[in-house]
């Protein structure tokens, strides 16, 4: 029988979240998805900008992030009379897809020749030469200091492709803090910093910000996906966070897994 079973599980997720809900549900616990952030897409003239500055800049490097966003370039893109020299100067450099749904989108564009890779950081060590060199990085809602920083100080040039920005929801961030000071979850998982570090800014708003990170640490299982998200928990004060020590998703959902089982 699986640990999940009959444990409500709230799924902080920007991505994946309809992965994370039906691993949950298939195990026989209750995902409840939580959209502490909302989507906001950027207007076309603002992608096509970047588009043009691809063409200038030539860059060496593409590397697309999420399935959504790389969808939404090509779309844009192929409305442009310079689509095939955008495409030709992508196919002259090395493609880089983050994740399944990513790749996915790029086989229907009919590429062919690109490397799939599981987290930014796996890019970053890629990136070589650097030097001199345009990196053309399709951004998804938030920064990435990590890789700007690698790129910046290798003397490369980072240009940001942004298609859509993630916007906090207020209300349904309150709605949050209340059901969980009121023990709604037996768990919950975090899939981006972003989302830790707005959840608690508004609970400082609120006076919360001690009571949420006493609960998290006493009380709830708290899954971070990754170590960058484990990190922002623990600069909140939460002091135990779960999360796997390679960064996939399915390993991560597998430590929560163990956790229920461990007691």
């Amino acid at each position: 029988m699986s640990m999940l079973k009959g444990k409500r599980v709230g799924i902080c997720a920007t991505r994946r979240a309809e992965d994370i809900a039906e691993y949950i549900a298939q195990h026989g616990g209750i995902p409840v998805l939580e959209d502490l952030v909302r989507i906001e897409y950027l207007p076309e003239e603002e992608v096509n900008r970047s588009l043009e500055n691809a063409l200038l800049l030539k860059p060496s490097y593409f590397l697309f992030t999420t399935g959504e966003g790389a969808k939404r370039v090509f779309q844009i893109a192929r409305k442009r009379e310079d689509f095939k020299e955008i495409k030709d100067l992508m196919l002259k450099g090395r493609i880089f897809a983050r994740g399944y749904k990513t790749r996915k989108v790029l086989l229907e564009e009919n590429f062919k020749d690109f490397q799939t890779v599981d987290h930014t950081r796996d890019f970053i060590s890629f990136l070589e030469p650097i030097e001199g060199r345009c990196v053309f990085v399709q951004m998804y809602g938030e920064e990435m200091p990590e890789l700007e920083k690698y790129i910046l100080k290798g003397g490369g040039v980072l240009l940001k492709v942004w298609v859509y920005r993630y916007i906090p929801d207020e209300e349904k961030i309150d709605a949050f803090i209340d059901r969980f000071l009121k023990d709604h979850y037996h768990a919950v998982v975090f899939t981006s910093a972003f989302q830790v570090k707005n959840l608690f800014q508004r609970a400082k708003e609120r006076e919360l910000n001690r009571k949420l990170a006493q609960k998290m640490t006493n009380n709830v299982l708290i899954l971070a996906v990754g170590r960058t998200t484990a990190k922002a928990l623990f600069e909140e004060g939460v002091l135990r966070v779960l999360f796997p020590q390679k960064e996939r998703l399915i390993l991560a959902l597998k430590e929560l897994e163990k956790a229920f089982g461990n007691g």
